[in-house]
């Protein structure tokens, strides 16, 4: 499958993705509790954070909340999206920096470090051999210490669990959703935009280039992944 184009993503042009997202993603709200929570307990370590496929900014919102003080930075590749976190963390002033970019581009050609970084719902565009090297490039921009949180549409190895998630995260989009357009575009989006992999993979990807990781929680096709760039390791080459 080649790379998604910008039509795939309907909901830029429609201008209505943080309502379809709340509606058809499964636990969208419970899983932002648990990136907050993490973060709390973090403390005052968080001084710094980066935000990668920020959208509209829900993401960013939950970590400048939930760090205070912490100076965030929100990357997407589309000004649309961006125009709408601007507005959302528009109260956050100079704790915010706007970023239009490609997620890998930004990680290649940035030396800053954070303390935190987040993706929610961006990665399971990227194919497995690019999900395995933003995942060096997101270790590699990571003070030691520091905590990658993925949030993501993920998939299963089995092939009975994939078809009974798929038709779980359909059935839950079908009973919140009643734009029939829209319904039809985000199955579409799903089936044939996305590239999801099981989380237990990315897991292992991850340790890979040297994290720390674990699945914190999962609702069948949508995972929280918490992975820590140990403190005592150098990039890895």
């Amino acid at each position: 499958m080649s790379a998604p184009e910008r039509d795939d993503f309907f909901y830029i042009q429609q201008g209505n993705y943080d309502n379809i997202a709340e509606l058809s993603l499964p636990h969208y709200h419970e899983a932002h509790e648990l990136i907050a929570m993490i973060l709390k307990e973090r403390g005052g370590t968080v001084r710094s954070a980066l935000d990668l496929g920020a959208g509209s900014g829900q993401t960013a919102l939950t970590v400048l909340r939930a760090a205070h003080g912490t100076q965030l930075t929100a990357v997407d590749l589309f000004p649309e999206m961006l125009a709408d976190a601007r507005r959302r963390l528009e109260s956050f002033g100079s704790r915010v920096q706007f970023v239009e970019s490609d997620n890998t581009a930004f990680l290649t050609s940035s030396p800053r470090r954070f303390d935190v970084i987040t993706s929610a719902f961006c990665l399971h565009h990227l194919s497995r051999t690019g999900k395995q090297e933003i995942f060096k490039l997101i270790f590699e921009a990571l003070n030691p210490g520091g905590v990658f949180l993925l949030l993501d549409l993920t998939t299963f190895t089995d092939p009975t669990l994939q078809k009974i998630s798929r038709r779980s995260t359909e059935h839950y989009m079908l009973g919140r959703v009643q734009d029939e357009r829209v319904r039809a575009e985000w199955i579409h989006h799903w089936n044939e935009v996305n590239t999801p992999d099981p989380a237990d993979s990315q897991v292992g990807w991850m340790a890979d280039v040297g994290f720390q990781a674990e699945t914190v929680c999962r609702w069948l096709e949508v995972a929280l992944v918490a992975a820590t760039r140990p403190t005592d390791v150098n990039d890895r080459t």
